[in-house]
């Protein structure tokens, strides 16, 4: 009798066990996650803004003009 207690209380500590690093797991990867998609929304910002000064240097310098006229006429 006393081994099939045993038995039950290692049965239970190891299911309690398991379920608390899932747990843990799951509260320390939620950190993670927003600071990885805080990341990617910066990155996009940053894009749009790296994209709008691009193309305003490219009409300052009228590539659009000399690109669109063909070189043998």
């Amino acid at each position: 009798m006393n081994n099939i207690n045993n038995t039950y209380l290692t049965i239970e500590k190891a299911l309690l066990t398991a379920s608390q690093d899932v747990l843990l797991g799951i509260v320390n990867f939620i950190p993670v996650l927003l600071s990885a998609v805080l990341v990617f929304v910066f990155g996009i910002f940053v894009a749009r803004w790296v994209k709008i000064g691009v193309v305003k240097l490219l009409n300052l310098a009228r590539l659009a003009d000399i690109i669109s006229t063909p070189a043998v006429k």
